[in-house]
């Protein structure tokens, strides 16, 4: 979902184009210091799991500083 370097505020949103050389620092996927609403679904073939909504916190530089939550509901 998102890849960040010890010591750097900025994290990255990680896709099937982050694969790809060195690609996964993209500038149209930088992230920084924040938090972030993001829908992941998970691919294998024919099989598609259901979405599933989370919150990506970006809090700091270490790398501990980067962690995903679930959102409560209403």
């Amino acid at each position: 979902m998102a890849v960040k370097v010890d010591g750097e505020a900025d994290c990255y949103g990680f896709t099937s184009k982050s694969y790809y050389g060195d690609h996964w620092r993209l500038p149209e996927y930088r992230l920084p210091l924040g938090t972030y609403r993001v829908t992941a679904t998970a691919i294998s073939g024919e099989v598609r799991s259901d979405s599933q909504e989370f919150l990506l916190h970006n809090d700091g530089t270490s790398l501990s500083d980067l962690w995903l939550d679930v959102p409560k509901r209403r």
